[in-house]
């Protein structure tokens, strides 16, 4: 216990200090009340706005730094990663920026380990955890509420976590422009859809083996995503057509008929639509119906999309991504066994745009489609047409030897 006299903005008071032994890291946010006036103000150490903050050592010997509204204290370590390890003193949690725990790799470091740890690293700004698969909701929970400035959260793998955690992302992760959540299977739609809606900065999203996502977030993805450039849904098994917008054409800028006309047709259509759209769902739940989006409505910053190993999807979906997200760089849609010659056909609206595109164990492709794909994508750098022994391949060496005379152009 101790008392001085020091000068806060012209102002002299009395300030009284509290410091208690306790071995870093366990209690170093100490805090300290200016008494002044008959009121007590108290301040967290080392985040006052201009006033003052509390420096713990190691040893627990506490300094008082006094500084100006004019001259707030800042960090003067130079920013630190830290791959396969934790920081182990107050200057490294203070300077770490980056923290990477790979999979595959032996990790001695647990979840219990990055709860006491993770409170006192405030500047965290890429934090990669799919190496710690014991990863649990309150740590998370923490990490998203200290690191105020994480922009990258790679949390793949990590099976324990669940809707709790994950959805707390969207409370206080206002900064997060990247987020991976492969093979977290415990996810559900209501988290992605309040992910999507909350975060105004994401920009890359990874959903690849979410077993229980559906169409009902997918919707919201595409209607909120608008600053999406890279969106993996691989071997998302329950996904449908009805999770990707519907391409209809806009029936009030066609000049064809009158406006009674119009509505019929569409009506038309829409009764036509094949299986997998409207009637694929048992008949007391008729699912979500087709998703109708404004033409204007476009997805312009969308360069990366995996739909790989999604066996529910037609040639339906294919086009209407076509019309939503036309500048399109890279398309995967390998193991998507109903899409026909239509559904690759429509790809070559993407034109020059298309650099990459897999079309791996598509056994209802056919040289025509091919074709097509290949004189509208002359930019195109890979393609992918392999396919296992045991299946029936369509494509003939015709094709092939289009597509070598095809590169030999670009060259």
């Amino acid at each position: 216990h101790r008392a001085r006299n020091c000068d806060f903005g012209g102002q002299r008071r009395q300030l009284t200090l509290f410091a208690y032994s306790v071995p870093w890291p366990y209690n170093t946010d100490v805090a300290f009340a200016c008494l002044g006036n008959g009121h007590s103000h108290l301040w967290p150490s080392e985040r006052s706005a201009g006033c003052s903050c509390l420096k713990a050592t190691q040893a627990a010997r506490l300094e008082l730094l006094i500084s100006t509204p004019d001259c707030p204290p800042h960090r003067t370590s130079q920013p630190m990663q830290f791959l396969n390890s934790i920081p182990t003193s107050e200057d490294a949690c203070e300077a770490a920026t980056v923290l990477v725990f790979k999979r595959g790799v032996e990790q001695f470091i647990k979840d219990d380990d990055l709860a006491r740890t993770l409170p006192y690293c405030d500047g965290l700004e890429e934090v990669y955890l799919s190496g710690i698969p014991d990863l649990t909701d309150p740590t998370l929970i923490c990490l998203v509420d200290t690191s105020n400035d994480l922009k990258i959260l790679d949390v793949s793998g990590c099976n324990q976590l669940s809707d709790v955690g994950v959805s707390h992302i969207a409370i206080n992760g206002t900064q997060l422009n990247t987020i991976r959540l492969n093979s977290v299977t415990g996810i559900t739609d209501p988290t992605i859809s309040v992910i999507v809606q909350s975060l105004p900065h994401l920009q890359e999203l990874e959903l690849s083996g979410l077993s229980l996502l559906t169409a009902s977030s997918l919707r919201d993805i595409w209607s909120y995503g608008r600053r999406l450039r890279v969106l993996r849904l691989d071997n998302c098994h329950s996904l449908t057509d009805n999770g990707f917008p519907c391409p209809l054409p806009d029936p009030d800028s066609q000049p064809y008929g009158t406006a009674r006309t119009r509505s019929a047709q569409r009506v038309h259509t829409l009764r036509h639509m094949p299986k997998t759209t409207l009637s694929s769902a048992p008949l007391n739940d008729p699912g979500p119906p087709p998703l109708l989006l404004p033409k204007q409505h476009i997805l312009r910053d969308l360069e990366t999309l995996d739909l790989s190993g999604c066996v529910k999807l037609t040639d339906i979906a294919i086009e209407g991504v076509m019309l939503h997200a036309p500048y399109l760089r890279e398309i995967f849609i390998s193991r998507c066994s109903l899409i026909t010659d239509r559904g690759v056909a429509s790809l070559s609206r993407l034109g020059r745009r298309l650099d990459a595109v897999s079309l791996a164990h598509l056994r209802n492709i056919t040289d025509k489609a091919i074709h097509i794909l290949l004189q509208a994508c002359t930019s195109l750098r890979k393609i992918d047409i392999s396919c296992r022994s045991s299946c029936l391949l369509l494509i003939s060496t015709g094709a092939l030897i289009f597509f070598l005379d095809a590169i030999a152009d670009c060259v």
